[in-house]
């Protein structure tokens, strides 16, 4: 099969240049770093590719005590043995990639891990578990909500890539309802680290009259309970 550009997938392009991380919260112990530009245009298209051959799936989840049909589909890769436990359900992982692959998947990875031992020194092993949300157009979104299951190492580094169409990103602080915003563009990285998920939550809207789909992968450290 011929491999699609960014342009066929309805992605607005824009010119990659470097720039600095951004510090978008950074007190009360609480850091979160945005990256533009993180991947380059031919990861994009390689994971935006990749994306296109996974079978994700429609989950029945839990809010608030009552089961609904997600507004996204997901699918995840991890370590053997690992599950996730949220929103009222168990996550087990898919294999990763094999290693002689040349899969994007694994480059992302490592990739991914790299960038985020310049910020947080909390945890030096790779990412264990990434789980990948698709978002088919502006309907589908996730609500506010926190990555503080206990299946996940405390305060370890919680990263998010995300390619495809751009959207608004939220963050709100339980205590004070104080909110950052940012629009996230496709190819970029968000780093969740300290207490952040102590004491913020994070949600993605919905976006009217948005119609291309959007792929985020949150790499987590999970707790290998062997």
């Amino acid at each position: 099969m011929k491999k699609r550009t960014l342009e066929d997938f309805g992605i607005q392009i824009k010119k990659k240049r470097q720039t600095l991380p951004k510090m978008i919260i950074n007190q009360d112990e609480c850091s979160v770093i945005y990256i533009k530009h993180f991947l380059t245009r031919d990861e994009e298209e390689n994971l935006m590719n990749e994306m296109e051959n996974i079978e994700f799936r429609q989950e029945i989840i839990d809010v608030y005590n009552m089961n609904i049909i997600a507004p996204r589909k997901t699918f995840s890769y991890g370590d053997t043995g690992l599950s996730y436990q949220y929103a009222g359900k168990y996550e087990i992982p898919n294999e990763w990639p094999s290693s002689t692959s040349n899969n994007i998947i694994n480059d992302i990875r490592k990739k991914v891990h790299q960038k985020s031992l310049e910020f947080c020194d909390v945890m030096k092993d790779p990412f264990n578990f990434v789980l990948i949300n698709r978002y088919k157009d502006g309907n589908d979104y996730i609500g506010f909500h926190s990555d503080n299951e206990k299946d996940i190492v405390p305060r370890s580094c919680i990263a998010s890539l995300f390619i495809g169409a751009e959207r608004n990103f939220t963050f709100i602080n339980v205590k004070s309802n104080e909110t950052h915003s940012l629009k996230l563009e496709s190819g970029s990285l968000l780093l969740m680290m300290g207490r952040t998920q102590e004491i913020y939550k994070h949600g993605l809207p919905k976006s009217k009259n948005l119609t291309e789909k959007r792929y985020n992968l949150t790499f987590r450290h999970l707790i290998n309970k062997k």
